[in-house]
C-alpha cells in the first residue's frame, strides 16, 4: 500500500516545501523572506540540494510565526 503525501506550496513563492513550512497566519511559506514579501531562492536551491532543503538562506525553515 502506498502512501501520498499532500504537497505544501509556499504563498510567497510558488515553491514545493519538502521541509516544515514557516506558518504566518495559518499560511504556509519556505522561509522568512517569502513571509516578508521579499523575494527568495529556495526554489532554485532545491534543484542543487539533493534533499530539497535551502542551503544558505537567511531564514531558517520551519520557523514559526505568531
Amino acid at each position: 500500500m502506498s502512501k501520498f503525501q499532500e504537497s505544501i506550496i509556499c504563498v510567497g513563492c510558488g515553491a514545493e516545501i519538502t521541509w516544515g513550512p514557516l506558518l504566518k497566519q495559518e499560511q504556509p511559506y519556505c522561509c522568512e523572506d517569502c513571509s516578508k514579501g521579499l523575494p527568495c531562492e529556495c526554489a532554485a536551491r532545491q534543484e542543487w540540494d539533493p534533499e530539497g532543503h535551502p542551503t544558505t538562506s537567511a531564514s531558517a525553515p520551519g520557523e514559526q510565526f505568531p
